[in-house]
């Protein structure tokens, strides 16, 4: 049975010049593309080889410098080290993993300082960075949420009362590991703004998570308790 693709196979064969003579026309032809394309690799490869030097050399550096700061901290020298971590969330490009690290705890100073709208800016920017590990976004998300409870109470206006829980519902839609503690201090915020009900909800639905783990369980029906000694009224199922 008469095969084409094995008689051009032959015929090729029979033919080397011809064939090195179409290549070594193509090249020919083609030679500018060619030696760009030369050039373009070359220039990518060296381009890679100083990012990598680069990237090796500023995770060394900012390495050292959060380590520093927490021996600083550890000495009580919370200035130098709250230096250090500032001079790391600060720089632009800082490694994503070290820059996350010294973020979370220079927001801590932070906060223990008494600066806490300034913490609360970079818990959000960490929640919300694509840049930044899962679990160490999550962290920071409820650590947000902590301080937003704290800064809003009944004697907010209603503006401030309403942002306070769009903040808390954005950061619980993207937190995974710590949903259900992000949802605890929604049912705390919901509690000290009098609105008795939507606070019994929240718990509620902590209470029946089977994945819920026992210490928050306990700390929920102590709210739940709170609540109805506030004169919230659970309503019984017909």
């Amino acid at each position: 049975m008469f095969n084409k693709n094995s008689f051009y196979n032959l015929l090729n064969k029979l033919h080397p010049q011809t064939n090195f003579d179409n290549v070594k026309a193509f090249i020919i032809k083609k030679k500018q593309l060619i030696i760009r394309l030369i050039y373009g690799l070359v220039a990518f490869l060296v381009i890679l080889f100083c990012f990598n030097l680069y990237q090796k050399s500023a995770q060394e550096k900012y390495s050292e410098l959060l380590h520093q700061s927490l021996l600083d901290q550890e000495k009580g020298n919370l200035v130098e080290a709250q230096k250090n971590l500032q001079a790391i969330y600060e720089a632009k490009f800082a490694p994503s993993g070290v820059k996350g690290l010294a973020s979370l705890r220079y927001a801590g100073i932070l906060l223990g300082s008494g600066n806490k709208d300034e913490a609360l800016k970079i818990y959000q920017e960490v929640a919300f960075s694509i840049r930044q590990d899962r679990y160490l976004r999550d962290l920071a998300g409820l650590l947000a949420c902590r301080i937003i409870v704290i800064n809003t109470n009944a004697n907010s206006d209603k503006i401030a009362q309403e942002e306070a829980f769009k903040q808390i519902e954005k950061i619980a839609s993207s937190n995974k590991a710590l949903k259900i503690y992000v949802s605890e201090q929604k049912g705390i915020l919901a509690m000290k703004l009098g609105n008795l009900e939507k606070s019994y909800q929240v718990f509620s639905e902590i209470l029946k998570d089977k994945n819920a783990e026992q210490a928050i369980k306990i700390r929920v029906a102590d709210m739940i308790k709170i609540l109805i000694s506030q004169g919230y009224s659970i309503k019984t199922e017909k």
